[in-house]
């Protein structure tokens, strides 16, 4: 970003000129600052200095700075922090490769020359999502009523807030002895105290986290509260956020910031800490914003190659056939435009390469490329972030129209960009070609964060407006993620549906905001507007549904916060919006609906089945999952999986899990296979869960180890369609209904296999007995080694041979294939077929025992012959059938001189 400046306009472009080293490695706003620190040290002391630039969080010397390290690996950003400490960092954070802290405005020359430096920006002062006693959200969200109802007030609970700073301005000592804090003193005995971090000292900040936590207290009164400040950088604000989870023991997080320059198109470190947490079991809550739809969006179209005069190739905002290379906007005196402006690019900051061209935004007093550049966000983004923030203020003492102006930096080369985008934080008014566009982006727009809109209290349906009215500025999803954290583009983009709901705003605290005319009621107490404030009552909600039933999972508190919700209308679409929309999401949330929803909530029980190697009942790092083994809940408690009991297989990592189980008791119990015996758990070996509604139980798991294999209790399929692979014998399998796949060739054999019921695939390895039973069945001994029986029992059945087997096709019509030799065939009832060759000869004949004439086939398949290619000889009571000097097969009790080309097929 880079505005009018008392340096002047000819050293702005020569500090700001892409050759300057300096410029490249720490951007404008760095280099101007140094150098206005600088000149300003010539004349006065360091304490009394402050910053032309209102966004940059200057105090004292120092400036909030966000690092990135060169290679993006932790070793990297290690020695980034250590080389900045060096250089007189305080408060130093790193999260991936983002170093965050407070640094000397003389040290930032010396940073810019860092080899562990790839580039540096501001921490830019973040935005709260601020607009303009007992907090009226109680009615409006029936949380008064959930609370007597349902007997909770968050107790076991901690809710964590992140904001701007705590007890800057000083008072939290009166909240609490008033009882709008818990705390030593609190009169209502919620004596618990304020669990600070972190806490954010420099003097601009107005403890809008403190209000923040006194909403919740007034929704959650019995919930522990902490807070770590968000204002001192990403990596600061992320670890803040992991640091609320771990050190506080927080379950439910709720922030209220956003970093102007967190990514739009990927998820920034910040959204990947939010992802963290959630995914460790803390529901994250955070303010979807109050930007309305104050966002441009669209293609990148060439409006103009500027490249031979100015360097630039600009942006046509005209979306029809006509040319605009500017957008013209109104801003009335004093008010400001600032932009988060940013393009189809992966962040260097979050990973990968970063972007590989540069964009340039501007501001003109006039729609020509002659006219007044009055402020430009120029920073060198090519190996960095595709960010610029654009600040610009009217002074002009009137309300005037400026022109803002996108183009590509064209020598340092890249491709055009595909999308651009921005989105207005300041008063900007009557934009051109507006596009209306979401303006949630950054960590709320974090898979695992329920992002929260904002309804006034005083416009929902417990104070008469049903349905209750949206904000007007309560910012409007859904911002597309087009990369990976890697810095990848992804096949398809990723669309989160934002917001998820909205929460009332408007309600009151004792301090907050400490600005004249924020008293709406007259009663004597600031009302707290933005979506700042509906966020925190969302997380007390979320803390009352917790104490209910502990342990509930983020996203189903999510999910129960979103079907109890009142539906409302996005005003910005027309007619009605019925169900989710993209302004108000499901809608206005319920306490009292939630927490009854929680209460009759289904429940699910989860847990992993382990190879346990070395048999002591501990899963080791080495140990692997076991696939496909059956876990079931044993109803009658009687140690074996009955009919009609719930049973579930193990995925290829051995996970399971149960879901949509009634409050009940349940036994959760496994099939031990043949082979193996169960080491964890202990005793019984089985679990008895009492399952509260709406519970999510982990956890429950199981181990076993391989053992000496032995005959025992049989191995028992289910109703369902099983497949079983077996790799220990000998083994008896009963399949039981369904269409099963067993598979012991594996084994070393003797095993006893029964289909039962259904259609099965039964497979033999050697001394094998394979028992179709009823359906249409498949006995394959092709790939055993030998001394198999099969028997295909009722129906027709397919059954096949490898060498030295028995095949007995028994009832139906049955396809006996004779293998490879040395096999005895008997069909049984009814018309069989009998492959005596397929695409290759047996090794020595094979004996069929029961060939009926005229009712029996012989099939020959892939030999390329015919009937007259066919020798058959008689030898006493049997015949002996060749082909091209092969003997086939021999047929016991039948005369040749019966047999014609009918009894005969050829493929």
């Amino acid at each position: 970003m880079m505005a009018e400046n008392n340096l002047g306009k000819e050293a702005l472009n020569s500090l700001t000129n892409e050759n300057n080293p300096m410029f490249r490695k720490v951007g404008a706003d760095l280099t101007l600052l140094y150098e206005e620190h600088k000149d300003y040290l010539e004349t006065f002391t360091v304490l009394s200095f402050e910053s032309d630039n209102d966004l940059l969080q200057v105090n004292n010397g120092y400036v909030v700075i966000d690092a990135v390290s060169v290679g993006n690996t932790t070793g990297n950003t290690t020695t980034l922090l250590k080389d900045l400490e060096e250089l007189g960092l305080q408060q130093g954070s790193m999260y991936g490769s983002v170093v965050s802290g407070v640094l000397p405005i003389e040290a930032i020359d010396e940073m810019a020359s860092l080899e562990s430096l790839n580039f540096a920006r501001p921490a830019y002062r973040p935005i709260t999502n601020i607009g303009l006693t007992t907090s009226q959200a109680d009615v409006a969200i029936n949380a008064e009523t959930a609370r007597t109802e349902f007997g909770v007030d968050g107790s076991g609970v901690t809710v964590g807030a992140l904001s701007d700073s705590y007890d800057v301005l000083g008072g939290a000592s009166d909240d609490v002895a008033s009882g709008d804090l818990p705390g030593i003193g609190n009169p209502f005995g919620n004596t618990a105290t304020v669990n600070v971090l972190l806490d954010d000292l420099f003097p601009f900040n107005i403890d809008e986290g403190r209000g923040m936590l006194q909403l919740i207290h007034d929704v959650a009164p019995g919930a522990e509260l902490a807070f770590h400040t968000a204002f001192l950088g990403q990596a600061s604000f992320a670890n803040g956020i992991v640091d609320l989870a771990n050190v506080a023991g927080a379950d439910v997080i709720v922030d209220d910031v956003i970093y102007l320059a967190e990514p739009m198109f990927q998820d920034g470190i910040i959204a990947q800490a939010v992802d963290t947490v959630v995914a460790d079991g803390v529901s994250y809550f955070s303010s979807a914003g109050n930007n309305g739809r104050q966002s441009y969006e669209s293609n990148f179209r060439l409006g103009l190659d500027d490249t031979a005069n100015t360097g630039y190739r600009f942006h046509d905002f005209d979306p029809s056939d006509g040319v605009d290379i500017f957008q013209k906007f109104t801003l009335d005196d004093g008010d400001i435009i600032l932009l988060s402006f940013q393009w189809d690019e992966p962040f260097a900051s979050v990973g990968g390469v970063g972007s590989s061209n540069d964009l340039n935004i501007f501001v003109y007093d006039t729609d020509d490329l002659s006219g007044n550049v009055l402020a430009s966000a120029v920073d060198f983004n090519v190996g960095g972030d595709p960010v610029e923030i654009l600040f610009f203020q009217n002074t002009t003492g009137a309300t005037a129209d400026f022109h803002l102006a996108i183009g590509k930096f064209e020598p340092v080369g890249g491709p055009d960009p595909t999308l651009i985008k921005y989105v207005e934080f300041g008063q900007a008014d009557n934009i051109e070609y507006a596009t209306n566009s979401s303006t949630i982006y950054g960590h709320a727009n974090a898979a695992g964060a329920e992002a929260v809109g904002a309804a006034f209290y005083q416009q929902t349906p417990a104070f008469g407006t049903d349905p209750a009215v949206l904000e007007s500025f309560s910012s409007a999803g859904t911002t597309p993620i087009l990369f990976d954290t890697a810095g990848n583009r992804l096949a398809t983009p990723e669309i989160r549906p934002k917001p998820e709901i909205v929460a009332p705003d408007g309600t009151n605290t004792t301090f907050f905001p400490p600005f004249p005319g924020q008293d709406v009621e007259g009663d004597g107490f600031p009302n707290f507007f933005g979506t700042s404030a509906a966020a925190p009552h969302a997380a007390a909600v979320a803390a009352l549904m917790l104490e209910a039933v502990p342990g509930t999972t983020p996203e189903v508190i999510y999910d129960i916060l979103e079907r109890t919700a009142l539906d409302m209308d996005d005003p910005f679409t027309p007619g009605f919006d019925e169900g989710f929309d993209n302004g108000t999401g499901f809608g206005l949330i319920q306490a009292d609906l939630a927490i009854e929803e929680l209460l009759d909530a289904n429940g699910s029980i989860s847990g992993i089945k382990w190879n346990d190697l070395n048999g002591n009942g501990v899963r080791e790092s080495d140990e692997p999952g076991l696939e496909n083994w059956t876990i079931y809940l044993d109803q009658n408690q009687n140690g074996k999986l009955d009919t009609g009991e719930t049973f579930t297989r193990t995925d290829a990592e051995g996970n399971y899990s149960f879901t949509d189980l009634k409050p009940d008791t349940y036994t959760v119990a496994e099939v031990v296979l043949p082979g193996w015996k169960q080491t964890f758990p202990g005793g019984s070996g089985t679990y008895t869960i009492e399952l509260d509604p709406g519970e999510i139980v982990n956890s429950i798991d199981f181990g076993n180890q391989r053992v000496s294999p032995a005959i025992g209790d049989p191995i028992l399929g289910t109703p369902e369609d099983d497949q079983l692979t077996i790799f220990e014998s000998p083994v008896i399998v009963l399949a039981g209904a369904g269409n099963d796949l067993v598979d012991t060739s594996a084994t070393s054999g003797g095993n006893r296999l029964y289909g039962g019921e259904g259609d099965d695939e039964l497979f033999a390895s050697t001394n094998d007995r394979l028992f179709g039973e009823a359906g249409f069945d498949i006995l394959d001994a092709s790939v055993g080694q030998g001394n198999n029986r099969l028997y295909g029992g009722d129906n027709g059945d397919i059954l096949v041979a490898g060498t030295n087997d028995l095949l007995f096709g028994q009832e139906g019509n049955d396809i006996l294939f004779a293998g490879n030799g040395d096999n005895l065939l008997t069909g049984g009832d009814d018309a069989d077929q009998f492959w005596i060759a397929a695409a290759a000869f047996p090794s020595t004949a094979n004996t069929i025992t029961d060939f009926e004439l005229d009712v029996d086939v012989l099939v020959i398949g892939g030999l390329g012959v015919t009937f007259e290619d066919i020798a058959i000889a008689q030898n006493e009571h049997d015949v002996l059938i060749s082909t091209l000097g092969q003997d086939l097969a021999v047929l016991k009790g039948v005369q040749g001189s019966a047999l014609d080309s009918d009894n005969f097929v050829f493929l």
